[in-house]
Protein backbone atom coordinates (compact mmCIF):
# COMPACT_ATOMS: atom_id res chain seq x y z
CA UNK A 1 0.00 0.00 0.00
CA UNK A 2 0.91 3.50 -1.43
CA UNK A 3 1.46 6.36 1.91
CA UNK A 4 2.25 9.76 1.16
CA UNK A 5 2.16 12.76 3.61
CA UNK A 6 -0.97 14.19 4.60
CA UNK A 7 -0.31 17.14 2.74
CA UNK A 8 0.61 15.69 -0.35
CA UNK A 9 -2.37 12.27 -0.25
CA UNK A 10 -4.41 13.17 -3.62
CA UNK A 11 -7.83 14.09 -3.26
CA UNK A 12 -9.35 11.12 -4.69
CA UNK A 13 -6.97 8.92 -1.91
CA UNK A 14 -8.38 11.47 1.26
CA UNK A 15 -12.42 10.25 0.40
CA UNK A 16 -11.23 6.72 0.13
CA UNK A 17 -10.88 4.19 2.52
CA UNK A 18 -7.67 4.67 4.01
CA UNK A 19 -8.80 7.79 5.85
CA UNK A 20 -12.26 6.52 6.64
CA UNK A 21 -14.14 8.92 4.30
CA UNK A 22 -16.17 8.39 1.28
CA UNK A 23 -17.99 10.80 -1.37
CA UNK A 24 -21.43 11.76 -0.17
CA UNK A 25 -24.52 10.11 -0.73
CA UNK A 26 -21.59 6.81 -1.98
CA UNK A 27 -22.43 3.54 0.19
CA UNK A 28 -19.88 1.56 2.19
CA UNK A 29 -19.95 -2.23 2.04
CA UNK A 30 -23.10 -3.72 2.48
CA UNK A 31 -24.95 -0.81 2.81
CA UNK A 32 -26.93 -0.11 0.05
CA UNK A 33 -28.04 3.67 -1.93
CA UNK A 34 -30.91 4.25 -0.31
CA UNK A 35 -29.88 3.61 3.36
CA UNK A 36 -26.50 6.24 2.80
CA UNK A 37 -28.74 8.70 0.82
CA UNK A 38 -31.14 8.17 3.81
CA UNK A 39 -28.18 8.82 6.31
CA UNK A 40 -26.97 11.70 4.44
CA UNK A 41 -29.97 13.36 4.61
CA UNK A 42 -30.20 12.78 8.53
CA UNK A 43 -32.27 10.36 8.70
CA UNK A 44 -32.57 6.63 9.71
CA UNK A 45 -32.70 4.09 6.59
CA UNK A 46 -35.55 2.16 6.60
CA UNK A 47 -34.79 -1.24 6.06
CA UNK A 48 -32.18 -3.61 7.95
CA UNK A 49 -28.58 -3.38 6.01
CA UNK A 50 -28.43 -6.27 3.23
CA UNK A 51 -26.20 -9.37 4.44
CA UNK A 52 -26.08 -7.54 8.18
CA UNK A 53 -27.31 -9.45 11.12
CA UNK A 54 -29.87 -7.59 13.05
CA UNK A 55 -31.68 -4.81 12.04
CA UNK A 56 -29.99 -0.79 11.26
CA UNK A 57 -32.18 0.63 13.28
CA UNK A 58 -32.31 -1.52 16.95
CA UNK A 59 -29.35 -1.19 18.09
CA UNK A 60 -26.52 1.68 18.25
CA UNK A 61 -23.73 -1.02 17.80
CA UNK A 62 -21.73 -2.30 15.25
CA UNK A 63 -23.22 -5.19 13.12
CA UNK A 64 -21.70 -7.58 11.03
CA UNK A 65 -22.36 -8.63 7.37
CA UNK A 66 -21.46 -12.11 6.13
CA UNK A 67 -18.28 -11.64 5.31
CA UNK A 68 -17.46 -11.35 9.44
CA UNK A 69 -16.59 -7.10 8.89
CA UNK A 70 -18.41 -5.40 10.83
CA UNK A 71 -19.66 -1.64 10.60
CA UNK A 72 -20.33 1.29 12.94
CA UNK A 73 -23.99 2.35 12.17
CA UNK A 74 -22.49 6.08 11.23
CA UNK A 75 -21.03 3.37 8.06
CA UNK A 76 -17.98 3.56 8.91
CA UNK A 77 -15.64 0.18 8.26
CA UNK A 78 -14.85 -0.90 11.95
CA UNK A 79 -10.93 -2.41 11.42
CA UNK A 80 -9.09 -4.36 14.26
CA UNK A 81 -7.03 -1.93 16.51
CA UNK A 82 -3.70 -3.19 18.11
CA UNK A 83 -3.23 -1.47 21.27
CA UNK A 84 0.02 -0.84 23.03
CA UNK A 85 0.23 0.01 26.80
CA UNK A 86 -3.63 -1.74 27.43
CA UNK A 87 -2.36 -3.49 30.45
CA UNK A 88 -3.15 -0.40 32.64
CA UNK A 89 -4.65 3.01 32.48
CA UNK A 90 -5.78 5.06 28.69
CA UNK A 91 -4.61 1.28 27.06
CA UNK A 92 -6.94 -1.07 28.91
CA UNK A 93 -9.83 2.07 28.73
CA UNK A 94 -9.46 1.68 25.52
CA UNK A 95 -9.42 -1.84 25.15
CA UNK A 96 -12.69 -2.25 26.85
CA UNK A 97 -14.38 0.36 24.98
CA UNK A 98 -13.38 -1.07 21.30
CA UNK A 99 -14.75 -4.30 22.89
CA UNK A 100 -18.37 -2.95 24.33
CA UNK A 101 -18.45 -1.70 20.46
CA UNK A 102 -17.35 -5.22 18.99
CA UNK A 103 -14.32 -4.19 18.02
CA UNK A 104 -11.49 -7.10 17.24
CA UNK A 105 -8.44 -5.58 19.67
CA UNK A 106 -5.21 -7.27 19.57
CA UNK A 107 -2.42 -5.99 22.61
CA UNK A 108 0.80 -6.66 23.63
CA UNK A 109 1.47 -6.46 27.39
CA UNK A 110 4.95 -7.05 28.81
CA UNK A 111 5.27 -11.07 30.55
CA UNK A 112 5.20 -9.33 34.26
CA UNK A 113 1.88 -7.34 33.37
CA UNK A 114 -1.37 -9.21 34.66
CA UNK A 115 -3.97 -9.91 31.62
CA UNK A 116 -7.41 -10.85 33.42
CA UNK A 117 -8.93 -7.60 33.18
CA UNK A 118 -8.24 -8.00 28.78
CA UNK A 119 -9.09 -11.88 28.76
CA UNK A 120 -12.46 -10.56 30.42
CA UNK A 121 -13.13 -8.58 27.43
CA UNK A 122 -12.15 -11.04 24.89
CA UNK A 123 -8.46 -9.09 24.10
CA UNK A 124 -6.28 -10.88 21.78
CA UNK A 125 -3.00 -10.87 23.72
CA UNK A 126 0.16 -10.89 22.66
CA UNK A 127 2.78 -11.33 25.39
CA UNK A 128 6.10 -8.95 24.39
CA UNK A 129 8.42 -6.37 25.29
CA UNK A 130 8.36 -3.12 23.18
CA UNK A 131 12.19 -2.31 24.05
CA UNK A 132 12.32 -5.82 22.04
CA UNK A 133 11.66 -4.67 17.79
CA UNK A 134 11.14 -8.86 17.43
CA UNK A 135 8.40 -8.73 19.82
CA UNK A 136 7.14 -5.50 18.56
CA UNK A 137 6.73 -7.44 14.97
CA UNK A 138 5.14 -10.27 16.46
CA UNK A 139 2.55 -8.34 17.63
CA UNK A 140 1.68 -6.55 14.09
CA UNK A 141 1.86 -10.24 12.84
CA UNK A 142 -1.35 -11.00 14.90
CA UNK A 143 -2.94 -7.84 13.95
CA UNK A 144 -2.42 -9.17 10.42
CA UNK A 145 -3.00 -6.90 7.40
CA UNK A 146 -4.18 -3.24 8.28
CA UNK A 147 -5.76 -2.39 11.30
CA UNK A 148 -5.17 0.73 13.42
CA UNK A 149 -2.32 0.96 15.38
CA UNK A 150 -2.91 3.11 18.93
CA UNK A 151 0.70 3.69 21.58
CA UNK A 152 -0.20 4.78 25.00
CA UNK A 153 3.30 3.43 26.10
CA UNK A 154 5.27 5.30 28.79
CA UNK A 155 7.50 4.54 31.55
CA UNK A 156 6.73 5.36 35.28
CA UNK A 157 9.21 7.84 36.97
CA UNK A 158 11.36 5.25 38.67
CA UNK A 159 11.72 3.52 35.36
CA UNK A 160 12.63 6.92 33.18
CA UNK A 161 11.83 7.79 29.76
CA UNK A 162 13.38 5.00 28.23
CA UNK A 163 10.12 2.96 26.82
CA UNK A 164 8.75 6.97 26.26
CA UNK A 165 11.30 7.04 23.60
CA UNK A 166 12.82 3.75 22.48
CA UNK A 167 9.73 1.45 22.68
CA UNK A 168 7.46 4.07 21.32
CA UNK A 169 10.23 4.55 18.39
CA UNK A 170 9.95 0.37 17.86
CA UNK A 171 6.13 0.43 17.46
CA UNK A 172 6.09 3.50 14.95
CA UNK A 173 9.11 1.83 12.63
CA UNK A 174 6.77 -1.44 12.73
CA UNK A 175 3.87 0.39 12.17
CA UNK A 176 5.36 2.56 8.73
CA UNK A 177 6.60 -0.68 7.49
CA UNK A 178 3.06 -2.39 7.56
CA UNK A 179 0.12 -1.62 6.40
CA UNK A 180 -1.79 -0.12 8.92
CA UNK A 181 -4.70 2.62 8.24
CA UNK A 182 -4.06 4.87 11.43
CA UNK A 183 -1.88 5.32 14.06
CA UNK A 184 -2.95 7.27 17.58
CA UNK A 185 -0.20 8.30 19.57
CA UNK A 186 -1.38 9.28 23.23
CA UNK A 187 1.31 11.12 24.65
CA UNK A 188 1.57 14.02 27.34
CA UNK A 189 -0.10 17.94 27.73
CA UNK A 190 3.56 19.49 27.53
CA UNK A 191 4.91 18.01 24.79
CA UNK A 192 5.94 19.36 21.85
CA UNK A 193 4.95 23.32 21.11
CA UNK A 194 3.07 23.03 24.30
CA UNK A 195 6.75 22.65 26.41
CA UNK A 196 7.38 26.35 26.79
CA UNK A 197 3.55 26.87 28.66
CA UNK A 198 4.23 23.54 31.42
CA UNK A 199 3.99 24.68 34.56
CA UNK A 200 7.79 24.59 36.48
CA UNK A 201 6.90 22.78 38.98
CA UNK A 202 5.33 20.02 36.04
CA UNK A 203 8.28 20.38 34.51
CA UNK A 204 11.05 19.44 37.39
CA UNK A 205 8.87 16.07 37.93
CA UNK A 206 8.20 14.79 34.25
CA UNK A 207 10.42 17.09 32.32
CA UNK A 208 12.77 14.22 30.92
CA UNK A 209 9.46 12.21 30.25
CA UNK A 210 7.72 14.72 28.08
CA UNK A 211 11.25 15.30 26.42
CA UNK A 212 11.56 11.68 25.36
CA UNK A 213 7.81 11.58 24.57
CA UNK A 214 8.42 14.57 22.41
CA UNK A 215 11.14 13.23 20.36
CA UNK A 216 9.41 10.53 19.67
CA UNK A 217 6.36 11.93 18.41
CA UNK A 218 8.61 13.97 16.04
CA UNK A 219 10.20 10.60 14.73
CA UNK A 220 6.08 9.97 14.08
CA UNK A 221 5.66 13.15 12.41
CA UNK A 222 8.53 11.94 10.04
CA UNK A 223 6.89 9.00 8.79
CA UNK A 224 3.89 9.09 5.99
CA UNK A 225 2.10 7.30 8.65
CA UNK A 226 -1.72 8.88 8.67
CA UNK A 227 -1.73 9.96 12.60
CA UNK A 228 -3.05 11.76 15.27
CA UNK A 229 -0.90 12.83 18.21
CA UNK A 230 -3.16 13.22 21.64
CA UNK A 231 -1.74 14.74 24.77
CA UNK A 232 -3.88 14.65 27.43
CA UNK A 233 -4.00 16.55 30.85
CA UNK A 234 -3.54 15.65 34.21
CA UNK A 235 -5.13 11.80 34.52
CA UNK A 236 -7.82 10.55 36.81
CA UNK A 237 -9.13 7.63 37.50
CA UNK A 238 -12.54 7.75 37.70
CA UNK A 239 -15.36 6.80 35.34
CA UNK A 240 -15.67 8.63 32.04
CA UNK A 241 -18.57 12.04 32.27
CA UNK A 242 -18.35 12.40 28.58
CA UNK A 243 -16.84 16.03 28.80
CA UNK A 244 -13.59 15.54 27.20
CA UNK A 245 -12.61 17.51 24.39
CA UNK A 246 -9.52 18.19 21.85
CA UNK A 247 -7.94 21.44 21.80
CA UNK A 248 -4.78 22.36 19.18
CA UNK A 249 -4.08 25.50 21.55
CA UNK A 250 -0.71 24.78 22.84
CA UNK A 251 -1.73 27.48 26.47
CA UNK A 252 -4.08 25.04 27.12
CA UNK A 253 -4.16 22.52 30.12
CA UNK A 254 -6.24 21.06 32.95
CA UNK A 255 -7.42 17.22 34.03
CA UNK A 256 -9.19 14.53 32.14
CA UNK A 257 -10.46 10.97 33.19
CA UNK A 258 -8.51 8.31 31.84
CA UNK A 259 -11.79 6.82 30.04
CA UNK A 260 -12.56 10.03 28.75
CA UNK A 261 -9.37 10.12 26.85
CA UNK A 262 -10.20 6.56 25.61
CA UNK A 263 -13.64 7.61 24.59
CA UNK A 264 -11.84 10.40 22.02
CA UNK A 265 -9.55 8.22 20.79
CA UNK A 266 -12.06 5.54 20.20
CA UNK A 267 -13.73 8.40 17.91
CA UNK A 268 -10.40 9.98 16.61
CA UNK A 269 -9.85 6.66 14.97
CA UNK A 270 -13.27 6.93 13.18
CA UNK A 271 -12.68 10.80 11.94
CA UNK A 272 -10.66 11.24 8.93
CA UNK A 273 -10.12 15.15 10.29
CA UNK A 274 -7.77 14.43 12.93
CA UNK A 275 -5.56 12.74 10.30
CA UNK A 276 -2.13 14.81 10.73
CA UNK A 277 -3.10 16.67 13.78
CA UNK A 278 -1.97 17.41 17.09
CA UNK A 279 -4.44 18.00 20.51
CA UNK A 280 -4.38 18.45 23.80
CA UNK A 281 -7.36 16.57 25.79
CA UNK A 282 -8.93 17.70 28.45
CA UNK A 283 -12.20 17.47 30.87
CA UNK A 284 -14.27 20.84 29.63
CA UNK A 285 -15.64 21.38 33.10
CA UNK A 286 -11.66 21.71 34.32
CA UNK A 287 -10.05 23.42 31.11
CA UNK A 288 -8.01 26.33 31.84
CA UNK A 289 -6.08 28.68 28.63
CA UNK A 290 -5.40 32.41 28.78
CA UNK A 291 -7.28 32.41 25.17
CA UNK A 292 -11.02 31.54 23.94
CA UNK A 293 -11.50 27.68 24.44
CA UNK A 294 -12.31 26.21 20.97
CA UNK A 295 -12.71 22.71 21.31
CA UNK A 296 -11.75 20.51 17.85
CA UNK A 297 -15.45 19.68 15.84
CA UNK A 298 -14.51 15.77 16.70
CA UNK A 299 -17.13 13.76 14.45
CA UNK A 300 -19.54 11.92 16.54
Amino acid sequence: MRRWPRDSVPPERRTGERYGARPSGTAPPGIGPSAAAARGAGKEPSGPIPGAQGDFRSSPGPIAGKSGIRYFFLGEHVEPVLVFGASRGIGLELARHLREQGVRVVAMVRAESSIEHLKEVGVEVVRGDALEPRDVAAAFDALGPGGHVVSTLGGSLHQGPVVDFEGNVHVIDEAARREVGRFVFVTSIGCGEMMPFMYDRIRAILGKIVEAKTRAEEHLVRTSLAWTIVRPGGLRSEPATGRGILSEDPEIHGFIHRADVALLVARILRDPATVGRKFAAIDSAFAKCVNPIEPFPLAE
